[in-house]
């Protein structure tokens, strides 16, 4: 079984394994059959969702703000320091 965070499109990989291996759009994501070296062998596929790169700039310039103001910053978890 393979998981991944494929960096192209949705659905890129799962277009390529219903291609490359001409499966008609019925387990694609499990048992794909494939040989290697004269052994039938089976794989599945799971692509995770690619998180979101997006920041919250209001957080990261208000923390800083009311810090200075001497009051703990609120919203530090949201964002990566």
């Amino acid at each position: 079984m393979f998981v991944f965070e494929d960096p192209k499109n949705r659905d890129h990989f799962y277009n390529y394994v219903e291609t490359k291996f001409q499966l008609n759009n019925e387990n694609v994501y499990d048992d794909v059959p494939f040989t290697l070296n004269g052994v039938q062998h089976f794989f599945s596929f799971y692509e995770v969702e690619i998180p979101t790169k997006e920041g919250n700039l209001g957080g990261v310039l208000a923390d800083p703000i009311l810090d200075g103001a001497g009051m703990d910053p609120i919203f530090e978890d949201s964002y990566d320091k």
